[in-house]
């Protein structure tokens, strides 16, 4: 499948309900790819549902212990919470990688 950012702009509009359907379509139809569900996970902090973020994030962290996770696709959740220390951590995890997303600040999950 190839690496699409689905539309980010109702985020940023307020417009969550948009943004959660448009970022949980993409997870659903990727198979749940570590990209797209942080890229949900961080919709969701966005939009005030911290709990179902905080869900997305355990998965990624659980499935990290198995497949490869960028450590980015972490930051971004984190970030969204509110746990900087964390999110500045996985960012230096992902520069340490030499993770590909890392070199693409205007990502969504880095406005602010």
């Amino acid at each position: 499948m190839p690496c699409r950012i689905p539309d980010d702009a109702p985020a940023h509009a307020g417009r969550h309900d948009d943004a959660l359907a448009s970022f949980g379509k993409a997870a659903e139809i990727s198979g749940r790819a570590p990209y797209y569900v942080s890229a949900l996970a961080w919709a969701q902090a966005t939009a005030g549902r911290t709990t179902d973020a905080r869900e997305g994030l355990a998965e990624l962290e659980a499935r990290a212990n198995s497949e490869y996770v960028s450590p980015i696709h972490l930051a971004f959740v984190h970030g969204a919470l509110g746990d900087l220390d964390r999110g500045f951590a996985r960012l230096e995890d992902a520069v340490r990688a030499r993770a590909c997303w890392i070199g693409a600040p205007r990502l969504p999950m880095f406005d602010g």
